[in-house]
């Protein structure tokens, strides 16, 4: 697999210790349309994704990686419940003109690797031991390597 993207993105090592999880069941918070609420290519990018790359400069590599991955969270037995509280909660600050829906997917091989990123919280305590960035490879294809396999409504 090929990361080309993110190199020409940064200078930072963002795929160092990462994996490719091809098992595993992920989840991702999507804000869809009321009427058509389908995940799409679009729902399925990191948040700065298509800044270029001066604009990462002003940050350090630990935020730069955090932007250009895609933010998900792993979703079984043990996370599930604790998850979909911490995303209840944003929901209530989000806009109510969208349909927000945790997306439960996995993905096919060579889709990309995924990086354990736990978020600490303000105290220094880790506040979601879940999360997990994703980065595409640069063969990604949502058609051919996304796989939803569940919508839960919030």
């Amino acid at each position: 697999m090929k990361f080309k993207f993110y190199k020409e993105k940064t200078k930072c090592e963002c795929l160092q210790d990462s994996f490719e999880d091809y098992e595993n069941v992920y989840v991702r918070l999507a804000r869809l349309k009321e009427a058509n609420p389908v995940m799409k290519v679009k729902d399925f990018k990191g948040q700065r994704e298509n800044k270029d790359a001066e604009y990462f400069k002003e940050f350090d590599c630990k935020m730069t990686c955090g932007y250009l991955g895609i933010s998900t969270n792993i979703w079984n037995e043990e996370s599930q419940e604790i998850v979909k509280s911490k995303f209840e909660r944003i929901n209530l600050i989000l806009s109510r003109k969208m349909k927000k829906v945790l997306v439960v997917f996995n993905l096919n091989g060579n889709a990309g690797k995924f990086v354990y990123a736990p978020i600490i919280g303000k105290n220094g305590m880790p506040d979601d031991i879940y999360h997990y960035d994703f980065y595409k490879s640069d063969e990604f294809d949502f058609e051919t390597h996304f796989n939803e396999l569940q919508q839960i409504d919030l």
